[in-house]
């Protein structure tokens, strides 16, 4: 979701599980989109996005648990981290492509 001004952006996502795999993609994904819209926009000193992500809890206090990122302004992303989180998350839908292991254990890596 993106405000009209296209400043602050709100991600909201769901996993089965929460570890640091899941922390690592969940993180990398709300940077990127976070990069792909200052970057179309320009408007990169002024905007912020806020990523939430829930997951199952194991622990009997409730069913649920909330994880956030919030990002703001220039990422400073180094192009092979982009290259990473690209790979990751931007596949073309049409041709089947799909995130092969390595690109996966390299974000869970960071």
């Amino acid at each position: 979701m993106l405000d009209s001004d296209s400043t602050r952006q709100l991600i909201v996502g769901a996993a089965t599980r929460f570890d640091r795999e899941v922390r690592a993609s969940s993180s990398a994904y709300v940077q990127l989109r976070h990069h792909e819209v200052t970057t179309s926009t320009g408007r990169i000193e002024e905007s912020s996005t806020l990523g939430v992500l829930l997951t199952p809890r194991h622990d009997g206090h409730r069913p649920w648990d909330t994880t956030t990122v919030r990002v703001h302004g220039d990422l400073e992303l180094a192009p092979e981290d982009l290259q990473v989180y690209s790979e990751a998350w931007n596949r073309d839908l049409n041709n089947g492509d799909v995130v092969d292991q390595p690109s996966a254990e390299k974000i869970a890596s960071r």
